[in-house]
């Protein structure tokens, strides 16, 4: 069966051709019950309120199953455990009657022993005394034997023979039920001088002690709700009406069977399916980074590029200014008589000059990662656009925000003009 199944229902029945066939079984389910179980079978100690006439107005029921706590297999060696009830005395009652009946489910068997019945009876008139009457007498027919009748007594149900007494010396015998057949009940009840009169009665306290094993006979199906899951033996022990041992237990395996959210194969299957999302996460998230970082490293070589075009730019302008600066010296030296073209071209060198330290300047600056921002370049183009509109007879100012972002941007600088 899968696990956590609502109902687990086994039917258990005696071997076809036992012989002498179990009266009665209970049964444990190894390593789940802590003590063993009987199908519920039951017995009744019922006490009956009657009119004058006999008839029943009310009644109530004291139901017996199981087995009480250290039966020994036997009502004379067991102990008895004491009950103490107390009954409202309904209006119109006249008497009150005790019935014992083996009538539980029809599968009923097992022992009940009951013994010291009193009744006591609380009177609805204040100062009145209460009166007490023992319903177990010693007298009666065949006191001696177990198929005697107690005075007051008398059996009832369909096999009369399940009635019995237990004789003691020098007291009064023990009440008992013992019912050794399924098919049938039987039981006690009182009558004639053994029923209590209840005349001006408010409140009746009813004592007893009683002893008994009681459980079923014959086929029976047994349930378990919810079992984990796991391997079981369900063992089934055969028993007498007493409910001692009456041969060899019984085991039957079961195995119940997990479903298959609680399997190994499906957590499994989650923990590789979790390390696949995983993985395939991870490699995603390893992919993006690195295409991010390869853009950057893109942008950084064509930065590179840039400078790298830049600076040749700037080495071949310088290459040929320093060549005319070559010239013009040539020529100022061959033109040393002359002090008119030797001055002219001492000024063009000059000039040239300027211009090589000033490309010099541009190219240092180009190439310098530093001035890969608007706080490098600002100030750069304000010098530059001063420079050269200087010379053109223009008078340049510039103004630039407080602080510059170090990112690469365009420029944010103001420059205006005026004429000299």
């Amino acid at each position: 069966m899968r696990a956590h199944t609502r109902a687990l229902d086994v039917t258990i029945a005696p071997a076809l051709g036992s012989s002498p066939p179990p009266l009665r079984f209970r049964y444990r389910l190894e390593d789940y019950d802590r003590e063993w179980r009987d199908p519920i079978g039951l017995m009744r100690f019922t006490v009956r309120f009657n009119d004058a006439t006999g008839n029943t107005i009310s009644g109530e029921e004291f139901e017996a199953h199981g087995e009480s706590e250290g039966w020994t297999g036997a009502p004379e060696t067991s102990p008895f455990k004491t009950r103490r009830e107390t009954l409202d005395v309904p209006a119109g009652a006249s008497r009150l009657q005790v019935w014992l009946s083996s009538a539980g489910p029809q599968r009923t068997m097992g022992v009940y022993a009951l013994d010291a019945l009193t009744v006591t009876v609380i009177p609805r008139e204040a100062g009145q005394a209460e009166q007490r009457y023992e319903l177990i007498p010693r007298e009666g027919s065949m006191p001696g034997s177990a198929s005697g009748t107690p005075a007051g007594w008398a059996r009832h149900g369909t096999s009369p023979g399940i009635a019995q007494i237990l004789p003691r010396a020098d007291r009064p015998p023990l009440i008992v039920m013992r019912d050794d057949r399924a098919d049938a009940f039987g039981g006690w009840l009182t009558r004639g001088d053994r029923l209590v009169p209840l005349d001006g009665a408010a409140k009746v306290i009813i004592e007893w002690k009683e002893a008994f094993s009681i459980g079923w006979g014959g086929e029976a199906t047994v349930s378990y709700a919810y079992l984990p899951a796991g391997r079981f033996r369900l063992r089934v022990q055969p028993l007498t009406v007493e409910g001692k041992a009456a041969g060899d237990d019984v085991v039957m395996p079961l195995v119940v069977v997990p479903p298959f959210h609680e399997t190994k194969t499906f957590w499994l299957i989650i923990a590789i399916g979790s390390g696949l999302l995983l993985a395939i996460a991870v490699r995603r998230i390893t992919r993006q980074r690195m295409q991010r970082r390869l853009e950057i490293l893109e942008r950084e070589r064509a930065v590179e590029r840039e400078r790298s075009r830049i600076a040749r730019d700037l080495h071949d302008n310088l290459g040929a200014d320093l060549t005319h600066l070559a010239l013009l010296s040539d020529l100022a030296q061959t033109d040393v008589n002359d002090p008119a073209k030797a001055a002219q071209h001492l000024d063009q060198i000059f000039d040239l000059a300027q211009g090589l330290t000033r490309q010099v300047d541009e190219m240092v600056w180009a190439v310098n990662p530093a001035n890969d921002s608007l706080k490098g370049f600002v100030p750069f183009l304000s010098n530059f656009a001063q420079n050269y509109l200087l010379a053109a007879a223009f008078r340049a100012g510039s103004t630039s925000p407080p602080s510059s972002p170090m990112r690469p941007s365009p420029p944010r600088s103001d420059i205006t003009f005026s004429s000299l």
